[in-house]
């Protein structure tokens, strides 16, 4: 990416992630977009499956990958998931729901992906 003047204006966490998401292929990203989609179609705050299509919780799923490789707090990435559901869909989900669901969600990512990743791996 190029930041031109702007540059600083964007911090350096910033230019590490992006840094991150270029060296992952997009097959490695799709692959870590699957897995975190069962998650969040396993636990369904809104009750909707199975009946709804699998791509439901789409506009929530990569927000939430991309605060994972961020290494964001789980009770942040909490806050986000309640008031994405609230602001999106009208539910209110308690927090601990949304805790417990932020907790698995970055053991999942941090036993998987953290560190340093081979070149073959997905």
């Amino acid at each position: 990416m190029f930041y031109g003047r702007q540059d600083r204006e964007v911090s350096e966490p910033v230019k590490r992630q992006d840094r991150l998401h270029r060296q992952l292929t997009k097959r490695r990203i799709r692959f870590r977009g699957a897995e975190l989609r069962g998650l969040l179609l396993e636990w369904d705050p809104m009750a909707l499956m199975p009946e709804a299509p699998d791509d439901e919780y789409e506009c929530l799923l990569w927000p939430l990958l991309g605060m994972l490789e961020r290494n964001v707090p789980v009770s942040e990435i909490a806050a986000y998931v309640q008031k994405w559901l609230l602001e999106h869909w009208g539910v209110d989900a308690p927090r601990r729901r949304a805790l417990q669901f932020a907790e698995r969600a970055k053991i999942w990512f941090d036993t998987k992906f953290s560190g340093p990743t081979p070149a073959n791996a997905p």
